[in-house]
């Protein structure tokens, strides 16, 4: 009995540490500019206290959107609207939630979700 319980405490102990760290982390990815691996294009990432903008193409599309976040590691990309855009077919107001679930110094990996469409996950990049 004092095994498991021992085992018990080691897991809670440890499970709370990570997600402080992962919290820790996420924080520092709340504002900045970013990269990431689209599906035909590298994406930078404009982020601030309240907007994100996904530039690619050659500058030549992008994303707009609000970002409400949740909780240190979850936010929220409200879609605002898109230039030159062909393959977003999202509607105004449309969400996609977003949980961050481990971060490695500039890089965090996350999860990502749509109202209408369930996106891979993947990673992003923090350039500054």
């Amino acid at each position: 009995m004092k095994k498991i319980l021992l085992i018990v405490t080691i897991f809670c102990v440890f499970t709370l540490t990570t997600k402080a760290q992962v919290s820790e982390c996420a924080k520092k990815m709340r504002e900045g500019k970013f990269t990431y691996e689209g599906r035909e294009y590298d994406v930078q990432v404009i982020r601030t206290k309240n907007k994100q903008v996904e530039i690619f193409n050659n500058g030549k599309s992008k994303i707009i959107s609000k970002i409400h976040w949740v909780s240190d590691t979850e936010y929220w990309l409200i879609f605002k609207r898109s230039k030159n855009v062909k393959m977003v077919n999202r509607k105004k107001g449309e969400i996609m939630k977003v949980k961050i679930i481990s971060c490695e110094g500039n890089k965090y990996y996350y999860e990502c979700r749509g109202d209408k469409v369930s996106y891979t996950d993947g990673n992003m990049i923090k350039l500054d």
